[in-house]
């Protein structure tokens, strides 16, 4: 960690790589594999989906079956880098499914599924997402707590004209039938 400090990204993923070999705790690893990838600066795709497939593997394994919320949020984040937002919605999906009480992950997880919808101009999932946020138990969310709550005010103000406008339209064709 402190080659990453340092900027000696080569030395910091060869140590990340050592740790994660010889670790014994499955915490460490995930950890370990996650920096080592975050170490990566080359331009070689290849490099980063192989990542991505070691975590996915570590997920599905028995062994990691306790931090499997924090290996699928690991590969949704890498997932993010190379951008694919479709794959990593699929990570966030499986971490929030096996997430059994980490609220810090479920935070950051809701975060990124509300930024990721916000992007994509879905504002009604992303009021939804930041709905579901608990705040005061992340220090992540402390940091953007005004941004968030800003734009949950905006997305619930949309949220509720698009369904008045979807129910108008519904109710419109309805009264366009025929009586029969």
């Amino acid at each position: 960690q402190l080659y990453e400090v340092n900027g000696q990204f080569d030395k910091a993923s060869t140590y990340y790589s050592k740790a994660s070999k010889h670790t014994v705790n499955p915490l460490m690893d995930i950890h370990a594999r996650l920096n080592d990838a975050k170490m990566m600066k080359s331009t070689n795709p290849k490099e980063l989906d192989n990542a991505i497939s070691n975590l996915a593997k570590m997920g599905r394994r028995d062994k990691y079956e306790a931090y499997r919320d924090i290996v699928y949020y690991s590969a949704g984040e890498l997932s993010l880098q190379k951008p694919d937002t479709n794959a990593a919605i699929i990570f966030f999906n499986k971490s929030l499914k096996y997430n059994e009480g980490n609220t810090n992950y479920k935070n950051r997880v809701y975060l990124e599924l509300g930024d990721i919808a916000y992007n994509r101009k879905q504002y009604r999932l992303a009021a939804a997402m930041y709905d579901s946020l608990q705040t005061g138990s992340d220090s992540i969310l402390d940091k953007r707590i005004a941004q968030i709550q800003e734009r949950k005010t905006a997305l619930i103000k949309i949220a509720t004209a698009i369904t008045n406008i979807e129910r108008e339209d519904s109710l419109q064709r309805i009264a366009l039938m025929p009586t029969a």
